[in-house]
C-alpha cells in the first residue's frame, strides 16, 4: 500500500506491507499514488523553486527515477504504474488559444524504460479539453476521462497500444 501521510514539517510519500512495523517514507517524495505487484511505487513531489511537480518511482523503497514529460508540458499528476513498470499520469502544455490559460491537458503513458520518452494520451485537438488518467492494468489499458471545459461534461476513456485516439 502506498499514500501521503500529512506531518508537521509538511506532506511525505510513504509505503507499507503487510508486517512491516511501520509505513517506510519514500525519499523526496511528498505523495505516493500507486504501487504494482513488484514493489514500484510512484507519486510526486512540488519543487517550489521550479515551481512544478516531478513524477517519482521508487523501487524498493529507494528513489528509482525522477519521470520525462514531453517537450513542453507540466506535469499535474502520476496516476498508475502497472506489472510492465508502464507509468500513467496527467499533465498540461501551452494551447493555440492566446485566451485560453489553461492550454491543453493530455493524459501521459510513460514508459517502464528511463531513455524511452512519454506518449501524450489524446487525439489531435486541443484548447479546453483534457484528458486524466486515472490508472493502467497489466495488459496496457489506460482508463481516464475525456473532459470539454466549454460544454462542462466528462466522459469516460480508456486507451490500449498503439495508444491511439480513445474509445
Amino acid at each position: 500500500m502506498v499514500g501521503t501521510l500529512t506531518t508537521a514539517v509538511g506532506r511525505k510519500a510513504f509505503s507499507y506491507w503487510p508486517g512491516a512495523a511501520a509505513v517506510h517514507l519514500l525519499p523526496g517524495g511528498q505523495a505516493a499514488t500507486d504501487v504494482n505487484d513488484s514493489g514500484h511505487a510512484v507519486g510526486s513531489r512540488y519543487d517550489a523553486v521550479a515551481g512544478r511537480t516531478i513524477g517519482l518511482e521508487w523501487s524498493g523503497g529507494a528513489l528509482r527515477r525522477e519521470l520525462a514529460l514531453p517537450t513542453g508540458f507540466q506535469l499535474d499528476a502520476v496516476t498508475g504504474i502497472n506489472s510492465s513498470g508502464q507509468i500513467t499520469g496527467h499533465g498540461s502544455g501551452l494551447g493555440d488559444d492566446p485566451d485560453d490559460s489553461y492550454g491543453t491537458s493530455p493524459g501521459l503513458l510513460g514508459s517502464a524504460h528511463p531513455a524511452v520518452a512519454p506518449l501524450t494520451l489524446q487525439p489531435p485537438g486541443g484548447d479546453y479539453e483534457s484528458y486524466k488518467t486515472l490508472g493502467i492494468e497489466n495488459k496496457g489499458r489506460v482508463v481516464g476521462y475525456y473532459a470539454y471545459s466549454r460544454a462542462m461534461e466528462d466522459t469516460a476513456v480508456s486507451w490500449s497500444a498503439p495508444y491511439g485516439s480513445p474509445t
